[in-house]
């Protein structure tokens, strides 16, 4: 995970004259209440230098017990599990075990897919829910006229509803064809109805056997920058014989879909959907036929069923 980086903030309160040393004559004041350093806590000492002794243990128990960052989220591990494995009676705030035992349970919950990848276990985004290392859809390129053609997304929320640094980037390129009632209307259905934007959702009613939505045409992406698509989707009720929804693709040079490049959309949770909505992730980069320009999609939500 090297290479990306969080921002932190930097609080000073006893150690305020060592820190603005250290920082060059910077200093960041923070009135903070701080517990005396609990019997037994690891603590500095320096021959003929106590002074310096009490600065250096005063800031080391100041940090532990204020800073953050003790989930599972894996990308600061490498530096707290250095902070910390050799602290003595450390406990974190609002904990009931040692630093280490809390390092220890997160780092046997953190998950692994049958490729080897590791999650991160990070937030919400609009990227691959299981992490980091797959940027957002806004990031194929700089700036929307070079993400053009190399990889798209729709966000079927309000201009205002839209959050994250997806959302973020949507809106500050002012292309209504991404989102909102706009992104909804581009896409073309079958067998169903478009109903808009209803509760920061696109809305979509069957109106007959096998209701199935395509992607605008025109819209194309190139394979390599999309190696995953993901559909956050729900559904009211259950289709009779439990058919499962399935993506379907054209290539250039390719005349009508086939079961040939299809994919299906398994009802998934993950940690980052909702209770009432799925995070479908599809694997494409290991499809043999996931090549070339995509020039359209389509995703039939009921095979067979209305």
């Amino acid at each position: 995970m090297r290479g990306f980086w969080k921002p932190y903030t930097l609080w000073a309160g006893r150690v305020l004259p060592a820190l603005a040393m250290i920082l060059g004559g910077f200093a960041v004041h923070a009135q903070v209440e701080t517990p005396e350093i609990p019997e037994g806590f690891t603590t500095f000492s320096f021959e003929g230098q106590p002074e310096a002794a009490t600065v250096m243990s005063d800031y080391l128990w100041y940090h532990f017990h204020h800073r953050l960052g003790n989930p599972e989220v894996l990308f600061n591990k490498e530096y707290c599990l250095t902070s910390d494995m050799w602290l003595n009676n450390a406990i974190p705030r609002g904990a009931d075990r040692s630093i280490q035992d809390v390092h220890r349970e997160n780092l046997l919950d953190i998950e692994m897919d049958g490729e080897g990848a590791i999650f991160t276990h990070q937030h919400f985004s609009h990227s691959h829910d299981h992490g980091w290392p797959f940027p957002l859809w806004t990031q194929a390129d700089y700036g929307p006229d070079r993400i053009a053609g190399k990889a798209a997304g729709w966000h079927f929320q309000h201009e205002e509803d839209l959050h994250g640094w997806g959302g973020d980037h949507v809106r500050a390129w002012g292309r209504e064809k991404y989102y909102g009632e706009t992104a909804a209307a581009s896409w073309d259905v079958e067998n169903a109805e478009s109903e808009g934007i209803v509760g920061q959702n696109w809305r979509v009613v069957a109106t007959g056997s096998s209701p199935t939505i395509y992607t605008p045409e025109g819209m194309t992406i190139e394979h390599q920058h999309a190696p995953f698509l993901q559909l956050r989707w729900s559904r009211t009720g259950t289709p009779e014989h439990h058919r499962v929804p399935y993506l379907e693709w054209l290539r250039e040079g390719d005349e009508d879909y086939g079961e040939d490049r299809r994919v299906y959309l398994y009802p998934e949770h993950t940690p980052l959907s909702p209770e009432d909505r799925f995070h479908s992730i599809l694997t494409m980069h290991t499809h043999p036929k996931w090549d070339g320009v995509i020039k359209r999609m389509r995703i039939n939500l009921a095979p067979g069923e209305s």
